[in-house]
């Protein structure tokens, strides 16, 4: 799983970088191979002026389903990051789960597949 990190306007410090991809790490891990990568964007609407302006998007791009995107913005960036990546959890988890169903769904006892 690869985990690409944008941060144009340079509001990440190394150290959150490093927290932020440990954090990916912790939450994907159990779902590595069915992940090619996950791209994490984080922005400030408002620049310096502050208020509820700090968003981060995550988009996990998984193999043979649709990508996940998500979206939190929260007045805090570490805040927002960290519910991106439990909503980013969460959905990955059911789109897997959502693959995985519809790939057995077609499977009778008898192990092998009927087709319409």
């Amino acid at each position: 799983m690869k985990v690409l990190i944008s941060d144009q306007q340079k509001l990440l410090s190394s150290v959150a970088i490093e927290d932020t991809e440990s954090r990916l790490a912790a939450a994907f891990s159990k779902y590595g191979f069915r992940i090619k990568r996950i791209e994490v964007s984080v922005s400030d609407g408002n620049g310096s002026r502050g208020g509820v302006d700090k968003m981060c998007r995550i988009v996990a791009r998984l193999k043979q389903t649709r990508d996940v995107t998500v979206t939190a913005t929260n007045e805090s960036l570490t805040k927002s990051i960290q519910q991106a990546i439990k909503r980013a959890e969460r959905s990955v988890a059911r789109q897997i789960q959502k693959k995985t169903f519809t790939d057995h769904d077609r499977r009778s006892d008898f192990g092998f597949a009927f087709y319409k």
